[in-house]
């Protein structure tokens, strides 16, 4: 007979998009020994996936279930296909710890901050780890301020702890360890996560220059790492500039987040940071860096008359000897952060 059917091989954690016309979307992928995979996505409206299928190697199905905003599910080592399967279309993605590559991306939480989730629910993954077990309070609500329809929490394997709606808020008790979590609601929303027995896994936010870290150490989970925009004297009105990321040996998505947009520091004001999320894994790797590129100031100007500044930031691999990492250290590739009147 002859051949067999097309498949696109999926990247661990990453998105793709499939059309509403069930008969071409087939995807692969490989688990190189048994563990729990992640299924995370929705249809064109934010809504669950009907349907997604999985079959084994010889095409004999293995699960049928559905998807709202994200199912876990334990396999065998092997190869397998995967199927998504809505008259609208969609998104999904498939992450798993004992699938080649990195898994999802997720945002590591601030103790006690909110943040802000839109309706799709194929990336909105967030990370906390608690030192010792006990109780988290997750509040929040949804863009239009009723209940938050799902939060589902996952271990660091990705295996389902819970799932529950939040209206206002909801406590839960968890054992010491690394989670993830991810509220689903088609509206999106906002949310944050509270606990005594949690870690902070952010640098500190930097108010003077020798607060800036620039040279992030890399650990086995997401952490954020901050640039400092100064000026000299207040204004008496708002200064911004434009930001974007820009790779060097390290590259957007498997070793820091991709990230754009405007800073403002408001009148009356002496600074902002902007955030850069740095991937963590348990890869031995080389130091790299990566650069912040601001341009465009608006109520400001640049020192000396340049267009462009750029800040670099050299991200220490925890995962080599300390000889390796004490060798890369003694590069110096410094990031001033600063715009003046």
């Amino acid at each position: 007979m002859g051949t067999l059917l097309n498949s696109t091989p999926l990247t661990n954690g990453t998105s793709v998009s499939f059309d509403g016309s069930a008969s071409d979307n087939y995807y692969s992928f490989t688990l190189n020994s048994a563990g729990a995979i992640l299924v995370s996505g929705s249809d064109a409206y934010n809504y669950n996936i009907d349907a997604v299928k999985i079959y084994d190697a010889n095409f004999a199905q293995v699960d049928n279930f559905s998807v709202s905003g994200s199912t876990s599910k334990s396999l065998a080592a092997g190869d397998y296909y995967i199927q998504p399967i809505d008259s609208s279309g969609g998104s999904f993605s498939l992450s798993s710890t004992v699938m080649s590559g990195t898994p999802i991306s997720a945002i590591p939480l601030t103790n006690g901050t909110s943040v802000s989730f839109d309706g799709s629910a194929s990336d909105n993954y967030y990370s906390f780890t608690l030192n010792s077990a006990g109780a988290i309070l997750v509040s929040g609500s949804d863009a239009y301020n009723y209940n938050i329809d799902a939060v589902k929490i996952y271990d660091a394997n990705f295996a389902q702890v819970d799932n529950f709606s939040v209206s206002g808020s909801t406590s839960k008790s968890l054992a010491a360890g690394d989670y993830y979590i991810q509220p689903i609601d088609s509206s999106g929303g906002s949310f944050s996560l509270s606990s005594t027995v949690m870690s902070d896994t952010t640098s500190a936010i930097p108010t003077n220059p020798s607060d800036v870290v620039i040279t992030p150490k890399e650990s086995d989970s997401n952490i954020i790492n901050y640039f400092l925009l100064q000026i000299s004297t207040a204004l008496p009105m708002d200064a911004s500039v434009h930001y974007e990321t820009k790779d060097g040996t390290a590259m957007a998505g498997s070793d820091y987040i991709q990230t754009s947009g405007i800073a403002t520091i408001k009148l009356g004001e002496l600074s902002t940071v902007i955030e850069v999320v740095i991937v963590g894994d348990n890869i031995a790797e080389s130091s790299e860096y990566f650069s912040l590129v601001l341009s465009s100031p608006t109520g400001a100007l640049f020192p000396n008359g340049v267009t462009e500044i750029e800040a670099s930031r050299i991200i220490l691999d925890d995962d080599l000897n300390t000889a390796s990492a004490l060798a890369v250290n003694e590069v110096e590739i410094v990031g001033i952060e600063t715009f003046s009147e």
